[in-house]
């Protein structure tokens, strides 16, 4: 291709290949069959083991991410597994999930609380497919063309997995597809069910683990308030599951339960620092420091060589050969570790002029309005441009979204919005900025290990 200057450089590099590749991580042979010979299964298209995929961004060649445009994960309703949009996948008479990862003991435990939608509910109606005679006409795949009311436990809940439609009938929710950006500001430190085991960081605003509440804050000892086993939640709503039981979210212990109904990850009191290393040649890995632990999961340690590509700002980055300008932290001799910041900028002060410049400045992509509340979103096309600009309680900001089709016919919501990462100071105090900066990076794989799943 030809820089500005009309000059040719290289369209892709080496770089490139190797980001690309680490999509294509994570393949196993399928188990053997019947009327088959050899000792492995060479014949059924490979299958996906989580455990084993990249969780990392992946730069694309065209000076981007593959994660690029799709929405935030973040930015999912409450209860989204009610909205327009929504898909659900026949499981069967088993209540176990394809694309996410419950224990075995889900399926054979008699005590083990689900989520087992009432007769009065809309959503079982939907999935029910009633026939004349009373009975559920089950689908393999339903979508649901409207957004329905909450009923009983559904409205106690805000993430979903599987529901129990009847008594050997379960359907797997299927979030929409999404991404979640690896850097954010107020992480929380999250545990196993074992206080001595590896922690990490996770962004409040997702639902990637689950309550634990103690009787006061120093407490040892925590025990659960979910509504269905293998529920995950936000930090908010485990907050409020706590208070519910006259108890807190604390920095546990243990927690008091079964194993298998304690599989994920936990809420915890502590703060958790989402810090960036820098290699000399301005590749990037993530590193998150917990405030009192230093058993960190390996991928995110400060010892974790995970790089990847990210866009710098100027193209200028912290160097150890310069003692990280006396700012951040010189590691293994020649890498720089610093603190973080995530800023959210406003792109359009008013409606693109054109697809292309939309395309040009937009990175993040928005959820269909019409998913949300009626009235959330106030909208107007233009027709000159082939732009719907939808405005959230009519103010033009950060929360606008753009409808829009490319020539190629692909068709994109995105949101007016664009998310830096501020690398500050570790050795100063106050975390001062450094003046360096990048575009926060999409990921479709969570960093969570117990959410690290095929979905």
């Amino acid at each position: 291709m030809l820089d500005a200057q009309g000059k040719t450089e290289l369209a892709y590099t080496n770089e490139d290949i190797m980001s690309l590749s680490r999509a294509w991580t994570g393949f196993d042979l399928q188990p053997m069959r019947g009327n088959m010979e050899g000792s492995s299964n060479r014949l059924d298209p490979m299958r996906l083991e989580a455990s084993w995929r990249d969780r990392f961004p992946k730069s694309d060649s065209a000076g981007g991410y593959i994660g690029d445009r799709y929405p935030l994960c973040a930015d999912l309703p409450k209860r989204a597994f009610l909205r327009e949009g929504a898909v659900y996948r026949f499981l069967g008479s088993s209540p176990l999930p394809e694309l996410m990862s419950d224990p075995s003991e889900f399926a054979s435990d008699d005590s083990i609380v689900r989520v087992v939608l009432g007769q009065s509910s809309k959503l079982r109606e939907e999935l029910c497919n009633v026939k004349p005679n009373g009975s559920c006409r089950f689908k393999n795949t339903v979508v649901l063309d409207s957004s329905v009311d909450c009923d009983g436990v559904e409205c106690e809940i805000e993430a979903l997995r599987v529901v129990q439609v009847a008594d050997d009938a379960f359907y797997e929710y299927v979030r929409l597809p999404c991404v979640n950006q690896v850097f954010y500001n107020g992480g929380v430190k999250i545990s196993t069910r074992y206080a001595w085991d590896p922690v990490m960081c996770a962004n409040p605003k997702l639902p990637d683990a689950s309550e634990a509440c103690c009787d006061f804050l120093s407490s040892f000892r925590a025990t659960r308030n979910s509504k269905y086993d293998g529920e995950r939640m936000v930090l908010a709503t485990a907050t409020d599951r706590c208070e519910q039981d006259s108890r807190e979210v604390c920095d546990f212990n243990r927690i008091d339960g079964d194993r298998h109904k304690n599989s994920m990850y936990f809420w915890t009191s502590d703060d958790c620092y989402v810090r960036v290393k820098v290699s000399p040649d301005g590749m990037i890995t993530v590193v998150h420091h917990p405030t009192d632990s230093t058993n960190i999961v390996s991928h995110l340690d400060e010892e974790n060589e995970n790089w990847f590509r990210v866009y710098w700002n100027k193209d200028e980055y912290p160097k150890a050969r310069n003692d990280c300008d006396g700012a951040c932290e010189v590691i293994a001799g020649d890498s720089c570790l610093c603190s973080t910041q995530v800023t959210n900028r406003q792109v359009f002060s008013a409606a693109p002029r054109s697809i292309t410049e939309a395309l040009e400045k937009l990175t993040i992509g928005a959820l269909d309005p019409n998913i949300f509340a009626p009235n959330s979103f106030t909208s107007s096309h233009d027709p000159n441009t082939g732009i719907t600009t939808y405005l959230k309680n009519g103010n033009f900001n950060t929360n606008a979204v753009f409808e829009l089709t490319d020539d190629k016919g692909r068709h994109y919501f995105l949101k007016n919005s664009e998310e830096a990462v501020q690398v500050r100071s570790i050795t100063r105090s106050g975390g001062l900025n450094t003046g360096y900066s990048f575009r926060n990076a999409p990921q479709f794989m969570s960093f969570v290990p117990s959410e690290t799943t095929t979905r």
